[in-house]
């Protein structure tokens, strides 16, 4: 996909899935996989309950790193604030 389109659409799309107070999980993490299988974007936005769990940068960085890991078609396109979206070619 072309970066200005792609990026356009960053922009427009609203976070699918929610981080909160309960953090990270193995079912949050399969939820992301889950939606960039059947779309190729997701937007992950991370609620400030999530950060008592862990701090934003390692709460963001646990994120990447697990759906990478499991899904290896999936690329990080943007990550602004306490959202990051995910990109996946179908």
């Amino acid at each position: 996909m072309h970066e200005k389109k792609l990026m356009s659409e960053v922009y427009t799309l609203s976070p699918t899935v929610r981080i909160g107070k309960s953090g990270v999980t193995e079912k949050i993490i399969n939820e992301i996989i889950l939606q960039l299988q059947k779309k190729h974007l997701v937007k992950v936005k991370i609620l400030s309950s999530a950060f008592e769990t862990m701090p934003k940068d390692e709460i963001k960085k646990f994120i990447v790193n697990k759906v990478i890991e499991k899904y290896a078609y999936a690329t990080v396109v943007s990550k602004v604030g306490n959202t990051i979206t995910f990109y996946a070619q179908r």
